[in-house]
């Protein structure tokens, strides 16, 4: 039987420097993952608004807020609602100091009722009072309308209707965010669509 020669020296250290080093290689990226999942989760804080999983669709009741997958939009151009439909109003929040108020903020019809099909619009009418502000936005789909806005508005109005419920989502944020020297305060309202 034949013997197998010794690997040179110089062989030897490279393979035990390789084997060292794919070692520290598997450990670090382990050490990584661990930390990675030991992480705590960071609540999103909404800065003087309501809560993103408050749903203010009816004076009666309540539900949880659209999915962070759901896209709401936007439907430009209603300007008339029904006299008969119910408001809904967003609670009023504490007094945060300097920061500026939303004192009201509603909207009419609370609920959308979608008839013919889910292709259709309801007209939506906001109404909102603020104190301390000097730029507004209203928004869809977000917890912050100065982000993404869908229009820069007044900081005081009583019969805003370019916002109409497109009847293909079940769902819709609308946040109002309001900007004053004491920084920005939002408050939302989920209008919920209503089949036949």
């Amino acid at each position: 039987m034949s013997r197998i020669p010794p690997l040179p020296a110089r062989d030897t250290r490279r393979t035990v420097l390789l084997g060292v080093g794919a070692l520290l290689i598997v450990l670090g990226i382990g050490a990584l993952i661990a930390a990675v999942t030991s992480l705590p989760s960071t609540p999103v804080a909404v800065t003087g608004g309501a809560s993103p999983s408050a749903t203010l669709a009816s004076p009666s009741s309540s539900g949880s807020a659209p999915p962070a997958s759901a896209s709401p939009t936007a439907d430009a151009g209603a300007t008339s609602s029904s006299e008969s439909s119910p408001v809904v109003t967003a609670a009023p929040l504490p007094d945060t100091g300097d920061a500026p108020a939303i004192t009201t903020f509603s909207v009419s019809p609370a609920t959308a009722e979608c008839r013919d099909d889910r292709a259709g619009t309801v007209p939506l009418t906001f109404a909102w009072q603020s104190e301390g502000a000097v730029r507004a936005w209203i928004g869809v789909g977000t917890t912050d309308a100065s982000a993404q806005p869908f229009a820069e508005v007044a900081t005081t109005q009583s019969a805003y209707g370019d916002l109409s419920f497109a009847c293909n989502t079940d769902r819709k944020v609308f946040t109002l965010t309001v900007e004053g020297d004491g920084g920005r305060t939002s408050r939302s309202i989920v209008v919920t669509r209503v089949l036949p």
